[in-house]
């Protein structure tokens, strides 16, 4: 029988050497893809004009734009996910500007208001696993 050599061996972590990475070569040689990221299909999309229906009307307008005015209305309906994303949303918009007096909320509101949105939420859980207990 042949003796057994260290290199020789297979297994786990050991393919056999005709199918192991040449030296020099990569293991990748067409490389990364091209292509858009997710971002930027999500940018593309949202400067897509459709057609809604608002109050029994037919509205068009940007899809970002709707999608704003929904995290909004339910921010305004106390959902806190929605709440901690239009602030934050509106803190970074009224940072980058220069017009100081304009900015209606400060650092100190938002961090209580962000801690009001935490609070909501950690109690819309609690309240749904009771609910979910109640089968």
């Amino acid at each position: 029988m042949a003796e057994d050599n260290e290199d020789d061996k297979v297994g786990y972590g050991k393919p056999p050497k005709q199918h192991q990475f040449k030296k020099g070569q990569s293991g990748n040689p067409s490389g990364k893809k091209t292509g858009k990221s997710l971002a930027q299909y999500i940018a593309d999309i949202g400067d897509e004009e459709r057609e809604f229906i608002q109050q029994g009307n037919p509205v068009t307008k940007l899809l970002k734009a709707a999608a704003a005015e929904r995290l909004y209305t339910d921010a305004v309906k106390g959902r806190p996910g929605a709440a901690r994303l239009v602030l934050d949303a509106e803190f970074r918009a009224t940072a980058n500007t220069n017009q100081g007096s304009s900015i209606w909320i400060g650092p100190e509101e938002f961090e209580v208001a962000k801690t009001q949105a935490d609070w909501l939420g950690i109690i819309e859980q609690a309240k749904n696993e009771g609910e979910e207990d109640d089968f």
